[in-house]
């Protein structure tokens, strides 16, 4: 009888410990909240509209466009799309590291004078994240 009881017992025990709030969390800080994940709506307008554009500001940097943002813009894009990927729905995130990625070899091309973006990666995450936000084009 005694057999049963201190199994069922030991079963317990190690079930108590799964799914606890113990900060038994490996790499997690609890005191820096993730970011908040928004709608691909949200993410899209971030992208497009103002007051951010921006894919519109990207493009132009990227293409070297004569009205696109000296280096201190280009470090300020680069953060932003760095924030709009943490935040933007999966199918997003990829392509927006794609952009950012090219945002920042423009602008290290630009104080180096030598190297640059691939353009071909880049226009093809441009075209797709386009695809993914057209419905919502006003």
């Amino acid at each position: 009888m005694r057999r049963p009881l201190a199994g069922l017992m030991l079963v317990s025990s190690v079930l108590a410990g799964c799914g606890s709030d113990g900060g038994g969390g490996a790499g997690v800080d609890p005191t820096t909240p993730a970011p908040e994940p928004v709608t691909l709506r949200a993410a899209c307008a971030e992208l497009y509209h103002p007051p951010a554009q921006l894919m519109p500001r990207a493009i132009e940097l990227v293409h070297g466009s004569p009205s696109a943002e000296g280096p201190a813009g280009a470090e300020e894009l680069v953060s932003a799309l760095a924030d709009a990927a943490g935040r933007a729905p999966a199918s997003l995130a990829a392509d927006l590291a794609v952009v950012r990625t090219s945002v920042d070899a423009r602008r290290t091309a630009e104080e180096s004078g030598s190297g640059g973006p691939d353009l071909e990666a880049f226009d093809a995450a441009s075209s797709r994240l386009a695809g993914h936000c057209k419905r919502f084009n006003d």
